[in-house]
């Protein structure tokens, strides 16, 4: 990684939902002591706190697959149930329900005039035509499409959880943070390399562990590029 490259990165490092007060992480003053030891100037080691957010965010695991399929699942539920009760209300014959039905497309039509035009075609003496009905078919359809997606979704999930991502954009923005100036690290999962043992500091102040899988992942996509 050249240095223009590195600036880039890492003027552009933080996310907006790493920024959030619950990824802020520092480094302790053993910390500093020992990225010292490696060979990382305080220059570099003021890059490489800047980005531990990043770190932070990006390191913690996905949420368990029963936790992103229950909110699908009870969408589905709730846009079943809206369009149960939509069904009602367009489709009642007693009076209560003819009042209900009257005042909801009156509603629509009040919201959204632009989508309760009359249609001349459909106009005619001999036949009842509600210029608002229209409308009101859509929201059902609408509905009915919100529980379909819903329950695909659900259906497409796998059974079992999957192994956790190694993301590998930490590990690039820790090569960012010491390729811009200072002395070189070259970027190695050797347990005895320097760069690994810079990663491995940065990922225990961010709060996670042993970096190895992700500075793995992030030399196989380095390796694969074209213009390496």
């Amino acid at each position: 990684m050249n240095a223009e490259q590195a600036a880039f990165l890492l003027a552009h490092a933080l996310p907006p939902e790493a920024r959030k007060d619950c990824w802020q992480r520092k480094f302790t003053r053993a910390h500093r002591s020992d990225l010292k030891r490696l060979g990382v100037t305080d220059t570099q080691a003021e890059r490489l706190a800047r980005i531990l957010p990043a770190i932070a965010y990006y390191g913690t695991h996905g949420p368990s697959l029963a936790a992103a399929r229950t909110p699908l699942v009870i969408l589905a539920a709730d846009a079943h149930k809206a369009a149960a009760a939509l069904r009602v209300v367009l489709e009642g014959r007693d009076e209560a329900m003819q009042e209900s039905r009257g005042r909801l497309l009156q509603a629509i039509e009040s919201l959204h005039p632009e989508r309760c035009e009359v249609d001349p075609a459909r106009a005619s003496f001999f036949h009842s035509y509600d210029h608002r009905e229209p409308e009101a078919l859509r929201l059902l359809t609408a509905l009915q499409d919100v529980e379909q997606a819903a329950q695909h979704a659900v259906g497409c999930m796998p059974k079992a959880q999957t192994r956790a991502v190694a993301h590998t954009y930490p590990v690039e923005l820790i090569d960012a943070a010491l390729s811009l100036d200072g002395p070189a690290f070259h970027v190695s999962a050797s347990a005895e390399s320097k760069f690994r043992r810079v990663a491995a500091l940065c990922y225990v102040a961010a709060g996670h562990g042993e970096p190895l899988r992700a500075i793995r992942a992030y030399l196989r996509e380095r390796n694969a590029s074209p213009e390496n």
